[in-house]
């Protein structure tokens, strides 16, 4: 199920993708190069895009790592054909969920989900392929494999996506507003104060190549098309998602029963962001108005790609903090 998490004001990306892996009980984690004993392996196929892709991951720190109750760093491999990239990501014993990704400037994967005791759970995998310029996005059942055998060394081709030190769980409150006035000013933007009593809290992850948000009962996934780094506190990153407008909660206003204050609406944009970390306990998302553009009106990631954010005007953003 899509739910959207209001985290740039009006405008929202989501990419809902669903994941699940197989929970393996042999072996320490550390065992063998094969990739029997390690915490998630699985496969997936198209054969119309002539994928054919094997990945194994395990904590860092080896299986006793998963008893506690926050994020444990995850590395492992995944080959797709003559191709093989170092996965990386994070996995939570809390609630056995996982987010791993891996990849370049051509090609890019993303696998995350939960990790039960049955095995997995709707299990899927995104890859993203540049193909003359435009991304094309591939989403991909998982089969459970019980043994994973990757050779070979990494391709020289990987690209270091966003820094280590970013990566990892950051943190955002999300405030509710009380409105007021009468249904009129619904047509617009709806007016009102923001409730200090009134928030939830939004748990973002972020990945070499991914991010996703976590809070208010709904998952946000943005899709990270392209990653430029500008310099060692500031990188530009081209994203995939889905931009929508929902003016239902107009609904609350005092007098409010007109149908124009209870609609919404969603379209495919890709989007120009930039991430600022002033310092090591804060990671600010900053969006720029004329940054993004349907889809359909662009017709391709140039307009997005040509964008340059240093001459832009700054819209609003959000700041995430550990």
């Amino acid at each position: 199920m899509k739910t959207t998490i209001n985290c740039f004001g009006v405008i929202t990306f989501i990419l809902a993708i669903g994941f699940s892996m197989a929970a393996c009980d042999t072996g320490n984690g550390n065992e063998n190069e094969k990739g029997n004993g390690y915490l998630i392996m699985g496969q997936f196929a198209n054969q119309s895009a002539g994928i054919d892709a094997t990945f194994y991951a395990d904590t860092v720190t080896g299986r006793s790592a998963r008893t506690v109750t926050a994020g444990q760093a995850l590395n492992g491999k995944i080959e797709d054909g003559s191709i093989i990239f170092n996965l990386s990501g994070f996995y939570f014993p809390a609630d056995g969920s996982f987010i791993l990704s891996a990849g370049s400037s051509f090609l890019v994967y993303e696998i995350a989900g939960t990790v039960t005791s049955n095995g997995l759970s709707e299990a899927q995998a995104t890859v993203k392929v540049n193909d003359g310029g435009d991304w094309t996005t591939i989403q991909i059942p998982v089969i459970v494999a019980n043994e994973v055998v990757i050779t070979g060394s990494t391709s020289s081709e990987q690209s270091g996506g966003l820094p280590a030190s970013w990566l990892g769980s950051w943190n955002y409150r999300s405030y509710d507003y009380d409105y007021y006035g009468d249904c009129d000013i619904c047509q617009d933007y709806c007016e009102g104060h923001r409730n200090d009593n009134q928030y939830y809290d939004i748990t973002y992850i972020i990945t070499p190549f991914g991010m996703t948000a976590h809070g208010n009962d709904a998952i946000m996934e943005i899709d990270l098309l392209e990653i430029e780094r500008i310099n060692d506190t500031t990188y530009d990153l081209v994203v995939l998602g889905e931009e929508g407008y929902n003016t239902g909660i107009c609904s609350e206003y005092p007098n409010c029963e007109h149908n124009d204050c209870n609609i919404s609406f969603s379209y495919m944009v890709y989007m120009k962001v930039r991430l600022e970390r002033p310092n090591a306990n804060l990671l600010k998302v900053l969006v720029y108005g004329g940054a993004s553009k349907k889809v359909e009106e662009a017709g391709s990631l140039a307009y997005v790609r040509a964008i340059n954010l240093n001459t832009a005007t700054l819209a609003g953003g959000i700041d995430l903090t550990r």
